[in-house]
């Protein structure tokens, strides 16, 4: 991960195709930028998703066991992989504040999004992503959610996200389609985003960074919530529009 700084409404644009040689683009699992419109200045952090192990001095929140999470296999290392890549984001925007709108622009390989929102919420897209792609081996399984990241995506979006990516991973292993291992996989967030709120607040002087890690608890409990129900609040997608009534 680099993260450099740099002296509205909401779209969503595709890149044009070029015309030079394609090995000229990164391609789109190597990972995207983030620009923060910040009142100091524009702020842009890149992440690569195939990073290795961040090297920087180690803040003392970052230390393994400063809120360890209570299912955290981890024992010998020195610091939480994860937080040690949340490091630099919480040194960029640790002063953000919940309530404070700003334009952030996301740059992936093949689009661009652009979108007015709250300090919350753009730390809360930027932190999901370096949180899926950290060597957290809790976290792992979220990779493939993150190679295909979709910002700022609505709760029912994100609750496709994690059923279609658990359903694929059973397929593929030749495993039993249910969503029981979802629930579980689920309740594995629930620990981990709560422990890490708790390691935030010390890290950071305003509350966008750790009401971030609120709303991603909040998140993985609607998904845990409708998984138990069937995915019953995504049965709508699938219903036929010829069965629909129709209206003279």
């Amino acid at each position: 991960m680099s993260l450099a700084l740099h002296p509205n409404h909401t779209s969503t644009t595709t890149k044009p195709p070029t015309a030079q040689p394609t090995a000229v683009s990164p391609p789109a699992t190597a990972g995207c930028s983030y620009r923060f419109e910040l009142p100091s200045g524009p702020l842009v952090i890149h992440v690569d998703y195939r990073r290795s192990a961040s090297t920087r001095a180690p803040a003392p929140w970052t230390a393994l066991g400063s809120h360890q999470c209570p299912n955290c296999p981890l024992r010998n290392e020195p610091t939480c992989p994860a937080a040690a890549d949340l490091a630099p984001v919480v040194d960029a925007l640790g002063g953000l504040a919940s309530v404070q709108r700003l334009d952030v622009v996301v740059t992936q390989a093949q689009r661009e999004t652009r979108q007015t929102v709250t300090g919350e919420a753009a730390a809360r897209a930027i932190i999901g992503l370096l949180m899926a792609t950290s060597g957290c081996p809790v976290l792992s399984t979220l990779r493939p959610l993150a190679m295909l990241h979709l910002p700022f995506a609505t709760p029912q979006e994100a609750t496709f996200r994690f059923a279609a990516a658990h359903l694929l991973r059973q397929f593929f292993d030749g495993e039993k389609l249910d969503l029981e291992e979802l629930r579980n996989q689920m309740d594995d967030l629930h620990l981990v985003n709560a422990a890490f709120a708790a390691r935030l607040r010390a890290a950071c002087s305003k509350d966008a960074i750790p009401n971030a890690l609120t709303a991603l608890f909040s998140l993985s409990m609607i998904v845990s919530d409708e998984a138990e129900m069937g995915l019953s609040g995504l049965r709508e997608l699938f219903v036929s529009t010829a069965s629909a009534p129709v209206t003279p």
